[in-house]
């Protein structure tokens, strides 16, 4: 029997491997929502071609994925719009932690809405990825979250900037399970490795966001021991709340500036090592004064 107006699938797929001809009854069917659980290991080059009208794919929590077979298993959807592509918690157990740009051009070969990609052990995404995708003009929400980013990526989110109609970024828990051990090791190291530890030389920075963008979800964040004068936000006119819940920083010794029309500011639970007095007097007075603050702000000792 042909369900022609067949619109949501939600499947528990009981075999490892999704082959090419596993959807073929499906071609003639309007099928626009797939969402499959189980515990896939592979999926065939051609499995997702019959689905002709397809919009959201869903295969979060398969675990035993490779990044470098499934990722090019989309190129049946290059140059279509779909409204989601969830990828979380798939990819862990491989040892693939690094997206290149050639991998991500796949996703980025779709017109996608909403992208998520946390759970995932990601230590690094190619510098180049986002901004070599061919339609990042259509994504507004984008989840990387409980990656394990090394301290190289720890300003992950100024690649954003590319993405211009983007409204909501999760980048919650991107810390390396390594790094609070290597911040741990230069606190208890008499050498600094850090010239500007040497001359306390503090930097004023400027960061540039999506105007588009509405929510930034930075919760459960390890931070660097970046000596910083101020910052200023550019760009984020539309921005109206911002989660920096039980974040952990060594350094809050500086101003911030630029989030005059930040609704809700979210900084329960928040630890710094060393905060700036004044910090209090520009959110409350002067950058932000119109906000709601949830606070239960914890000094670290």
């Amino acid at each position: 029997m042909l369900m022609k107006n067949l619109n949501y699938f939600l499947v528990d797929y009981q075999s490892n491997v999704i082959h090419d001809f596993t959807f073929h009854s499906f071609k003639r069917t309007s099928l626009k929502y797939l969402n499959i659980g189980g515990h896939l290991r592979v999926i065939e080059i051609d499995a997702f071609a019959p689905l002709e009208f397809f919009s959201s794919l869903i295969i979060p929590n398969q675990n035993f994925l490779k990044l470098s077979s499934t990722l090019p298993d989309l190129h049946v959807f290059e140059n279509r719009q779909m409204d989601e592509l969830d990828l979380s918690n798939d990819f862990d157990n491989y040892g693939e932690y690094v997206l290149s740009a050639d991998l991500f051009a796949y996703i980025g070969n779709i017109c996608v809405k909403k992208l998520s990609l946390g759970w995932n052990g990601m230590r690094r995404i190619d510098a180049t990825a986002f901004q070599k995708m061919k339609y990042k003009h259509c994504l507004e929400t984008l989840n990387l979250n409980n990656n394990d980013f090394d301290y190289h990526q720890d300003l992950i989110i100024l690649y954003v900037i590319v993405f211009i109609n983007i409204k909501r970024i999760d980048i919650s828990s991107i810390t390396s399970k390594s790094f609070e051990n290597i911040r741990k090791q230069k606190s208890n190291s008499r050498r600094p490795l850090d010239h500007r530890l040497i001359f306390d030389t503090r930097s004023d920075w400027s960061i540039i966001l999506p105007s588009s963008l509405k929510f930034l979800n930075a919760s459960f964040i390890i931070g660097r021991n970046n000596l910083i004068n101020s910052i200023t936000f550019k760009g984020i006119t539309r921005l109206k709340i911002i989660d920096v819940t039980y974040s952990s920083l060594d350094d809050c010794n500086y101003t911030i500036n630029g989030l005059q029309n930040v609704v809700i500011l979210n900084i329960s639970h928040l630890k710094c090592g060393l905060l700036n007095p004044n910090l209090a007097i520009c959110l409350q007075f002067g950058t932000i004064d119109n906000a709601k603050f949830f606070t239960k702000y914890w000094s670290k000792r």
